[in-house]
């Protein structure tokens, strides 16, 4: 990466303040530095490659008293697979039982030779922000500008919209278009990736699976590494992959589809956040892509129906959000889905038109970031020169509705004192909790029920479904409310 001396001296100057050194008299040659890919909220992935074969491993810890050791597993890659003209060695360790919501130092060895020590943090409880960019992968001064900017900035992870390397996903290009753009920020950020077209470009992404270490837990064995998922604080992020896989589901030939149902099913978390490379609405050159058109008729209808808020995408080079969509139309705020297009990472960008459901579109290099604080989210676009582009802030108010053939509320003995009444719905309350003990509260996870404005006590709560217990009579026509800290909910039972 070619930075003038001002970028530099500010990029050494935020490495040395995360605490990220690298041993100046190891026998090995680096080709990739350490960096983050996360797996489950108590375990995190550390990949490396050098020149050089070695015996890996990982000591770490959140304390100056103790410390664990995780040994490193490695894959020699040689140039028949990789098209390059050396062999290289990629090293992968799992760090396990973390604690969440800290911070964590480490130092990364290879034949007992220092590669590497920095820190990161776990995931956990309480507000959290993260980044969000896509299509940077064609070395330009765009994303030059944007690299010294993205070093600055220490989110809880990064999500990218993919096209990370420009123009057929070798291998080769990932190193020059990925890991020497963002290498230091990797060491302490962990990357979330979802492949491009671009990605695609060399035998099936092959490259793009092989340089990543992403969660691969309920996914399809023939599909890991293509699509995933994972929670962070009270947000569940789905990987979606909008290239081959997509295609293979719709043709019945593929699992992601069906993946995707089974996944967000067995979420409780609040906020859902997709994210994938074509966008389903969106304006520019590629607006009629093929791709784009299965998606909006395949994907946003599971996740219309899942509850997901927010979706982000990549493939038109600008910045774009739309209005609230839902059922391919604009609705209010609380009903529907805003969608992100985060394509201007340091490709060239691409003219955008007007389209009604397009609420603001920009063709400037930005990325994202985005602040999520229990019910409510914000997200900023800022540009290449640091300016703030756009804001925007989501916090949905409670739906009750049914889901699927489930009522939205339901008894198990009427209207009567001891009754247990359960309600379905969207945004329903911050954090899935349980309640056990006779002592039940009246307000769980920031949320309160409500019968003729009496409050019912609480036994569970989640985003989707809430069950409480009444404890006194009822007469007559009876409203149900649910309230939270976005507003409140009623219907008549």
């Amino acid at each position: 990466m070619n930075l003038n001396r001002r970028q530099f001296l500010g990029l050494l100057g935020v490495l040395g303040a995360q605490r990220v050194t690298l041993a100046q008299n190891s026998p090995f040659t680096l080709l990739r530095l350490p960096y983050l890919q996360r797996t489950r909220s108590d375990r995190v992935a550390l990949m490396w490659a050098t020149l050089e074969q070695g015996e890996g491993k990982v000591q770490y810890s959140a304390n100056a008293l103790s410390s664990s050791i995780a040994p490193a597993r490695s894959r020699t890659f040689y140039p028949e697979e990789t098209g390059l003209p050396y062999s290289y060695v990629q090293y992968e360790s799992e760090l396990s039982r973390l604690q969440p919501k800290t911070l964590y130092d480490y130092r990364v060895s290879t034949n007992g030779q220092t590669i590497q020590e920095a820190q990161f943090t776990t995931a956990g409880p309480g507000p959290f922000d993260f980044m969000v960019f896509g299509d940077s992968g064609q070395q330009l001064h765009g994303q030059v500008d944007l690299a010294s900017r993205i070093v600055l900035e220490r989110p809880s992870f990064l999500l990218h919209t993919g096209d990370i390397a420009y123009n057929e996903g070798t291998f080769a290009q990932f190193q020059t278009s990925y890991f020497d753009y963002y290498r230091d920020i990797m060491s302490y950020v962990p990357f979330f990736p979802t492949p491009g077209n671009h990605d695609y470009g060399t035998a099936e992404a092959a490259p793009y699976i092989a340089v990543h270490g992403v969660p691969r837990q309920s996914v399809p064995t023939a599909d890991r590494g293509r699509y995933y998922s994972f929670d962070w604080g009270n947000a569940h992020f789905i990987s979606l992959n909008s290239n081959t896989p997509l295609e293979q589901a719709v043709e019945q030939n593929g699992q992601m589809l069906q993946w995707l149902e089974r996944d967000l099913n067995s979420t409780r978390q609040f906020w859902r956040i997709a994210f994938f490379h074509h966008p389903p609405y969106a304006v520019g050159p590629n607006e009629t892509h093929i791709l784009s058109a299965l998606v909006r008729e395949h994907v946003v209808p599971i996740l219309e129906t899942h509850g997901v808020q927010l979706v982000f995408s990549g493939h038109e080079h600008s910045y774009q959000r739309t209005h609230s969509i839902r059922n391919n139309a604009i609705t209010s705020p609380d009903e529907g889905t805003v969608y992100i297009t985060s394509g201007g990472g340091g490709g060239d960008l691409y003219p955008v038109y007007e389209h009604p459901m397009v609420n603001l579109a920009r063709s400037e290099f930005h990325y994202l970031r985005v602040d999520v604080g229990g019910t409510e989210l914000r997200l900023r676009a800022i540009n290449a020169d640091g300016f703030v582009i756009d804001t925007h802030t989501l916090a949905p108010h409670p739906i009750i509705e049914p889901f699927k053939r489930i009522p939205a509320v339901g008894f198990n003995s009427g209207l009567v004192p001891g009754a247990i009444v359960r309600i379905m719905g969207r945004n329903l309350a911050a954090h899935e909790r349980y309640v056990s003990g006779s002592e039940l509260p009246t307000e769980l996870a920031g949320t309160v029920v409500t019968l003729n404005d009496r409050a019912i006590q609480l036994i569970y709560t989640s985003s989707n479904q809430i069950y409480g217990w009444i404890p006194f009579d009822l007469e007559g026509s009876v409203t149900l409310r649910v309230t939270t800290g976005n507003g409140s909910a009623e219907i008549s039972v």
